[in-house]
């Protein structure tokens, strides 16, 4: 009887979900495709700085604090400033 081994989890490149570590706790293409869906209209550079903010690292905060903060951007969103021509700057 041949054993096999089951993969189970993955990370690196080859990985499904996208992460590079065990620690990474945020799944970059899962959430981009989500918000890209949800927000259409905006561009790409809106939807990175959105990323960079929903990962900043909170470690050093209350769990609490975490909570409220990331229930706040779901609610009302993130707000971003992005350069639409030369000199004019959208915020959303």
């Amino acid at each position: 009887m041949a054993s096999k081994k089951l993969l189970l989890w993955q990370v690196g490149d080859n990985t499904s979900l996208g992460q590079q570590t065990f620690q990474d706790v945020v799944l970059f293409p899962k959430l981009k495709k989500a918000l890209t869906a949800l927000n259409k209209k905006v561009i790409g550079e809106a939807i990175e700085q959105a990323l960079e903010e929903l990962a900043k690292d909170r470690s050093t905060l209350h769990p609490v604090i975490t909570n409220r903060e990331i229930y706040r951007f779901i609610r009302n969103g993130i707000k971003v400033s992005v350069k639409t021509g030369k000199k004019h700057t959208l915020s959303k």
